[in-house]
């Protein structure tokens, strides 16, 4: 086996790759209720709402305070506002949003077989990096893995989720990286330019679980979906798709991220075939802040596991410590504070 670790360049531009410039200010100034919407700064002593967050001419967005000179941008405001310099703000964000892929000054690869390093360089712009996988049947190890969430083997078959040994990440200047874990999962998501879009799901790897060229239109789970339907969840993560369907019937999907949606053409088509759409995400406060966000933004009911059962923080989690029948009767109590029924 070949141990590794993937680092991405600790940049704005590798972490506008993942959230944007609104997350980043909505985030750290809960006053800030939209766009060109004036409120009180939290960087000084405000009477009166002086402030706001708005676009530039090149659709850039800048906060404003009358009190203080000139603009910020994103990462200028977290450096103010808690003291620190720009590489601390860029870390700073980097936690706060469990931005877990970004932690280093460099991109490499660490064959530690070898002890020899390989240095790639990680493009952050459109262009979409090739993964190459080594698909396998599925092993005993990989339906015991899956069983623990009560996910069937025929629907990972269906949601094109498949074993592999080994995967390959090939740009336009190094194809020469091989890796592996424990167990590894390629979900295949079609095509984009010919390039095969793919996520490596690793759940044992504590420094690369997720690596991918998955880009934010991507709605994992949504060739499952039916025509029509009377509830759809919109939760954070593949698995937790698998664990609703195969533990309560529920259709569920997922955007790649907690911190990015579906599109709003997407979700206006979803609209027109579900009766009722709601938000699920984890039960911390990256899920929790989003879910809030998305909420208002799309008018959209959410729900989360509540408080007391804090070690859990997401449908997966809670099937895995209490079981389909708690799961079932969690739900059903959450749908019922949004006067939402469910069969």
């Amino acid at each position: 086996m070949i141990n590794y670790e993937i680092k991405l360049p600790l940049t704005k531009e590798t972490i506008l790759s993942f959230i944007t410039e609104y997350d980043i200010f909505k985030y750290y100034i809960p006053s800030m209720k939209d766009i060109n919407v004036s409120f009180k700064s939290e960087l000084r002593e405000d009477n009166h709402p002086s402030c706001r967050v708005f676009y530039t001419n090149n659709n850039k967005l800048k906060y404003k305070d009358f009190g203080i000179e000139g603009t910020l941008n994103c990462f200028q405001y977290v450096m103010m506002k808690y003291n620190i310099s720009y590489k601390e703000a860029l870390k700073k964000i980097i936690q706060d949003f469990n931005l877990d892929l970004i932690d280093s000054d460099i991109a490499y690869f660490t064959l530690q077989s070898s002890k020899k390093l390989v240095k790639v360089n990680w493009k952050t712009n459109k262009e979409l990096t090739k993964i190459l996988v080594k698909k396998v049947k599925f092993r005993k190890k990989d339906i015991e893995y899956w069983n623990q969430y009560n996910i069937t083997q025929d629907w990972l078959e269906k949601a094109h989720i498949s074993p592999i040994t080994a995967f390959y990440i090939k740009t336009k200047t190094s194809e020469r990286y091989i890796g592996s874990s424990y167990l590894s999962y390629c979900y295949d998501f079609g095509k984009i330019d010919n390039t095969k879009i793919r996520k490596i799901y690793q759940p044992f790897n504590n420094k690369v679980k997720f690596i991918g060229n998955v880009t934010k239109d991507i709605i994992q789970g949504y060739h499952l979906l039916p025509r029509n339907g009377d509830l759809l969840i919109i939760t954070s993560s593949l698995k937790d798709v698998g664990t609703l369907f195969c533990n309560t019937n529920t259709f569920a999907i997922a955007p790649n991220s907690e911190v990015s949606f579906i599109q709003p053409l997407e979700l206006h088509k979803l609209e027109n075939r579900f009766k009722n759409i709601i938000i699920w995400y984890d039960n911390d406060k990256c899920g929790i802040l989003n879910a809030k966000k998305f909420s208002d933004i799309y008018k959209l009911d959410y729900i989360y596991i509540p408080e007391k059962f804090k070690d859990t923080k997401d449908p997966s989690d809670f099937v895995l410590k209490y079981g389909t029948k708690e799961l079932n009767l969690l739900l059903n109590y959450l749908l019922e504070t949004k006067n939402i029924k469910h069969d």
